[in-house]
């Protein structure tokens, strides 16, 4: 069996990155995916990302199935470099 973290142990982990932030507040700045966490929510698959912005660890609180799938096809080459950009109706990783 896996050891087992404390809330506090995992809490801690995870402080590191504050707040989560919207696609919306990264939009068109450079960053850095470090990780990120898929969540079932009330409204449906959502993705944390843990970043780094403008030197900042970040999260990033996203419901966009385009960056989730993308997400999900590059989980293996983590950590890249790139941008979030808008597309007409969605947002895109370049």
């Amino acid at each position: 069996m896996a050891e087992r973290k404390t809330f506090a142990e995992a809490l801690a982990e995870t402080s590191a990155f504050g707040d989560n932030l919207s696609v919306t507040d990264v939009l068109n700045k450079p960053l850095t995916v470090l990780d990120f966490e898929l969540l079932d929510t009330q409204w449906g698959e959502a993705a944390k990302i843990l970043a780094i912005v403008d030197g900042e660890n970040q999260s990033i609180l996203t419901w966009s199935t385009v960056l989730i799938n993308q997400l999900k096809r590059v989980a293996d080459l983590l950590p890249l470099d790139g941008v979030i950009e808008k597309e007409k109706n969605y947002y895109t990783f370049r």
